[in-house]
């Protein structure tokens, strides 16, 4: 064990923020292709505000949302067999192998973390590297046809969040960015054990404080985990499980699950005991590094995956969302902060509504007389899954695996 002189010390190695990171700096020979992926927001119009309203969605306990078949899945024949090859590359690069002093064999993963070659085969395929029109660590540049689709499933995250900050509107002052997915493949045997992703592995020990490698994970707010494989017919097992709430989810392909990133949030993905499970995952979150130059990029400068990216639009977007929603028709806008027509930070009243709503909109007057706008008119959580057109097969469970 290190004994630092200072009570508070970080890893020797490693990377303190996207800032500092390879991943954020990375730059392709001849500078940023920004015309390869731009991570820029679909358009919301008043159309599509009323079509995301619509999406077919579980809502449980927790904070926890299915929203059902929700990406198109129509090409994923030709893109498993990319991913697949892409996945072995990040798999090789991923380990390095030593021998302890008795001869047994070990490897450190990029977290200098510590593997038996038994986990190693267990332990999921993390793929980061691979949209990139150049190429990185050893990856093939992405067929454009291919960035095309990862461009559609993250403007259908985004929809979905816009659907979900309706369920719950107080998340939305805590989106500022986002992370542009990655890919996450389970082969038979394949698990991940129960983890709260806003984990950043901070630890005291006698008195010591063991600061992280990246503090990075403290600041994500919602979690994505779609799936791209099929369950009962892809692979077997593999089930989303949120024990705090006792909550089994098989997904199917194309399903996107989101979850708050903090401790109530904490998940396992069960043993797959057979087959092989694709995953797509995504982050939301706020805040920065606080540097000068802070951590998170411009959406037209995400050029790789995972580096976070701002959010510019997330409050006008959702402010025509809320005009057509069947929730805040009937709710109080007392409990929805974009609602409320809050002053902007540090303007005074004079900017009521951060510019989304005038004095005279309609959406106002039409609820001004509502004399319910106080605390405690919100109906409570059902200790049931809600559901819209379709409820999805939940399998309880008295313990985590």
């Amino acid at each position: 064990m290190r004994s630092p002189e200072d009570k508070s010390q970080k890893p020797g190695a490693g990377k303190n923020s996207w800032a500092d990171s390879d991943q954020q700096r990375y730059e392709p020979p001849g500078g940023i292709d920004t015309s390869f992926y731009r991570g820029t927001t679909p358009e919301i119009t008043e159309e599509v505000a009323k079509e995301l309203l619509d999406y077919d969605v579980t809502h449980y306990l927790g904070g926890i949302s299915n929203y059902h078949r929700a990406l198109d899945m129509s090409r994923w024949d030709d893109l498993e067999v990319w991913i697949n090859e892409q996945a072995e590359i990040a798999h090789k690069n991923r380990w390095r192998y030593f021998e302890d002093e008795d001869g047994n064999p070990y490897a450190l993963n990029e977290d200098n973390n510590k593997f038996t070659p038994e986990q190693i085969e267990t332990s999921p395929i993390r793929v980061l590297y691979c949209i990139n029109a150049e190429g990185m660590e050893g990856h093939d540049p992405t067929p454009p046809e291919f960035a095309k689709i990862f461009r559609d499933w993250e403007d259908t995250i985004y929809k979905c969040v816009l659907n979900y900050i309706d369920k719950y509107p107080y998340v939305v002052n805590c989106l500022w960015w986002r992370t542009r997915g990655h890919f996450m493949k389970y082969v038979t045997t394949g698990f991940l054990g129960p983890h709260a992703d806003c984990d950043s592995n901070y630890r005291t020990r006698g008195g010591q404080r063991y600061l992280p490698m990246s503090e990075f994970p403290t600041r994500q707010t919602i979690s994505i985990s779609a799936n791209l494989s099929q369950c009962g017919r892809d692979y077997k097992g593999g089930v989303l499980r949120f024990p705090y709430y006792d909550v089994d989810i098989d997904m199917d392909a194309g399903d996107v699950v989101m979850f708050p990133a903090n401790f109530m949030g904490m998940h396992e993905l069960t043993t797959v005991t057979e087959g092989e499970r694709h995953a797509y995952l995504v982050a939301f979150g706020s805040g920065t590094d606080g540097q000068t130059q802070p951590d998170v990029s411009e959406p037209e400068w995400a050029n790789m995956w995972t580096p976070p990216i701002w959010l510019n639009d997330v409050h006008d977007d959702y402010a025509k969302v809320i005009r057509h929603s069947p929730i805040w028709a009937k709710e109080p806008l007392f409990y929805n902060p974009v609602g409320q027509n809050r002053p902007l930070e540090g303007v005074g009243v004079d900017k009521a509504g951060g510019g989304h709503f005038d004095d005279d909109d309609p959406f106002l007057i039409e609820r001004a007389s509502d004399k319910t706008e106080a605390p405690g008119t919100m109906p409570q959580q059902l200790p049931v899954p809600q559901t819209s057109e379709v409820s999805p097969h939940v399998e309880s469970t008295t313990g985590k695996q």
